[in-house]
């Protein structure tokens, strides 16, 4: 590493070149889908006067909430791998960063990593319906066609947990389309009858 260093005569200076230690060295940092969970692993080559870490999620809009707080090793000069379960993930895109922290209180943060999550549980229901039907958009946008891919008229007529309860007004027995998310999100297929 080349540094300029300014000098001013008179005073005194110390320049080192002894090497930083970082408290932890983090190797690695990913997230991904297990069934409804969402699965963080990273790995550490070597750490330093470690307490723990803070596993931190948000959806995008630099809004950090902790999910929970996971015991490093402290001192290790071997590579260790971390696991942590996101049980609770929202739908669509979720970012994730550990705060990691030290014995003295200091910590660091690493680098943020993205995720993507699709409910693997039914998102129209029940099905087949008679004209009122519960979706789970979360916040997204719904779009429902009819058999010739017309757009219908709809109306949302409550919330239930996570799902918006809807109802076609116009609908007659039949096969319809449900857009999850707009017209490039998750379709699925609603029979009336």
């Amino acid at each position: 590493v080349t540094t300029l260093v300014p000098l001013e005569f008179g005073g005194t200076a110390t320049v080192s070149c002894e090497p930083i230690v970082l408290p932890v060295e983090l190797v690695s940092f990913m997230a991904e889908q297990d069934d409804a969970t969402m699965l963080l692993l990273w790995r550490t080559a070597t750490e330093q006067h470690t307490d723990h870490f803070i596993v931190e999620r948000s959806n995008g809009d630099n809004t950090w909430t902790e999910l929970g707080v996971l015991p490093s090793a402290g001192h290790s000069t071997s590579s260790i791998l971390y696991r942590f379960v996101d049980r609770t993930p929202p739908e669509g895109h979720v970012y994730y960063r550990l705060r990691m922290v030290d014995l003295d209180g200091s910590y660091a943060l690493s680098p943020t990593v993205h995720g993507f999550f699709r409910s693997p549980v039914p998102v129209v229901y029940p099905n087949p319906a008679s004209g009122r039907f519960h979706v789970r958009a979360g916040d997204g946008a719904l779009l429902v066609l009819d058999a010739l891919g017309r757009p219908m008229r709809h109306q949302v007529t409550g919330r239930q947990g996570d799902a918006v309860q809807v109802w076609l007004p116009e609908a007659a027995p039949g096969c319809y389309t449900v857009h999850v998310g707009g017209p490039t999100g998750r379709v699925e297929h609603l029979v009336l009858r």
